[in-house]
């Protein structure tokens, strides 16, 4: 009966080794499960984390470039408006100086001659058509937009109507008058005056006459 007990009792001391040697598993398996959670944890924060600062720095580039743009569109306006005052300079003496590209409106051709004297006006209304002159027979019945004389072009009629208007914003009394010849031909030319004087506008060309001139 001794013997038994023995037995019993060693094999009770196997089976409490066993389960401690489970609970330990499970212990570690659970602390494993801990440390990966952990680490998988760690991993999104850094994917995050990564994700945030790229964005922060595309943000900032975006924000530079931008920056940028409307820097160089500030310039491009001040350098458009110093270069369409050259048109000021008279054609004769330093052509290279002539405005190369055609304005965008009426007002904007309106606004670079303005406040000038008679004949500098009348030039620089001048310089401005020839950046899109093209001498093309229209339907008299027919008034060309600003647009549609661009890009069609147009005949003494239009380009008169054109310089009517122009001179017109300007501040001065304007007239076209319609000129017929012997042979059955007519031409316009639009005459623009004041209490100074008086220019013709005549598609490419221009002449002043100013008051008490002799």
């Amino acid at each position: 009966m001794q013997s038994k007990s023995k037995t019993n009792i060693k094999n009770g001391k196997g089976k409490n080794k066993n389960q401690k040697a489970e609970i330990k598993d499970i212990l570690f398996d659970k602390k494993l499960l801990e440390i990966s959670a952990v680490v998988i944890v760690l991993c999104l924060t850094g994917v995050i984390i990564s994700d945030i600062v790229e964005t922060n720095i595309m943000q900032s580039r975006y924000d530079s470039l931008n920056a940028s743009h409307s820097y160089l569109q500030e310039e491009y306006s001040k350098l458009r408006e110093e270069y369409y005052n050259l048109t000021l300079i008279n054609e004769s003496n330093r052509p290279e100086l002539v405005k190369k590209f055609p304005p965008a409106s009426e007002a904007e051709i309106a606004s670079s001659c303005g406040n000038l004297t008679n004949k500098e006006t009348a030039e620089c209304l001048v310089n401005q058509v020839k950046t899109f002159y093209k001498y093309h027979v229209t339907n008299d019945s027919i008034e060309l937009t600003f647009e549609e004389l661009k890009e069609l072009g147009g005949d003494c009629k239009d380009y008169s109507e054109l310089y009517q208007r122009l001179a017109g914003m300007i501040g001065f009394y304007v007239q076209i008058i319609d000129m017929q010849t012997s042979d059955g031909y007519a031409h316009n030319v639009a005459l623009m005056s004041n209490t100074k004087g008086y220019c013709i506008l005549d598609q490419t060309i221009s002449g002043c006459v100013d008051f008490g001139t002799s």
